[in-house]
Order: C-alpha cells, then structure tokens, then sequence
C-alpha cells in the first residue's frame, strides 16, 4: 500500500518522477475469500522489525478487488502485480501497476469533478495530472475544525 499527500500532489509538474510521490506505508493487505466469494481483508504492517495485525476488515476491498481481478483477467497481468494507491486527504483509491518502466493508475470508484473510467488504466503522469487541481479542495479537510468558545 501506498500513500500520496497532498503536498507531493501540488508540487507534481508533467514529466516528474511519479514513483517520488508515492509513500510506501510498509502494508500489506491480504483479501479474503471463502471459496470464490470475497469476504474481507487482512492488513499487516511492518512494524519494530516484524510484521504486525494492522487490521482485520475492510470495506474498501469490496470494490479494489473486483477492479484488479477483473482487470488482471482482460490484461493479462498477473494478480500480484497490482498496488494500492491511496490519496487520504482526497478520499481516493486506487490500484496500481507497472508496465515497461511506467506506472499505471486504475481509478476504483468514482472521482468528483474528474472524468475517469472506473477499472481503465491510465498512465499515472495522466492522472496526477487530472486530479492535481482538486488538491487545493480538500486542503485541511482531514484537520478537525478549531473549538469557538
């Protein structure tokens, strides 16, 4: 799993490294099936040296996994190829891959005020690019407001 902050985000110019926004969160995250039929997820994190429950369910799972098997399938590319992005502040997830020394980012849900294909690939330059003008939207919206007396 990895992260995008904001502050990356804004500074991002076409043509930018895109793997130098990516923070890895040092997880894992296992979905789980019974039989074909996906249940949950198990995430774990590297923590002191080993490797830690970081939780147990996940409702994101629900919709990152059908999108990255079902993309996996139509592209044959392998299962365990496949990242998950997340931009927190912006509420965004993602899935990720790389292809012939380029990343690829595959919007899971919808994206306000951005038009993407739900489960299509796009070039993660192409969509930085795409939702970089939201940033400023979502500034402080992960701060909670201050108390007025």
């Amino acid at each position: 799993v990895y992260i995008i902050g904001l502050d990356k985000l804004k500074a991002f110019q076409s043509g930018d490294n895109t793997k130098k926004l990516l923070t890895d969160t040092k997880e894992i995250v296992f979905p789980l099936y019974v039989g074909k039929v996906l249940k949950n997820a198990l995430s774990i994190r590297k923590r002191g040296g080993g490797w830690k429950t970081a939780s147990i369910g996940s409702n994101e799972i629900h919709f990152l996994e059908p999108v990255r098997m079902k993309h996996s399938q139509e592209n044959n590319i392998k299962v365990k190829s496949y990242y998950i992005v997340r931009v927190p502040a912006m509420y965004l997830r993602l899935l990720g891959y790389d292809k012939g020394g380029k990343t690829y980012l595959i919007p899971t849900h919808e994206i306000s005020d951005v038009k993407l294909d739900i489960g299509k690939s796009i070039p993660a330059n192409d969509l930085y690019l795409k939702i970089k003008p939201l940033a400023a939207k979502y500034e402080n919206v992960l701060i909670p407001p201050k108390k007025t007396k």
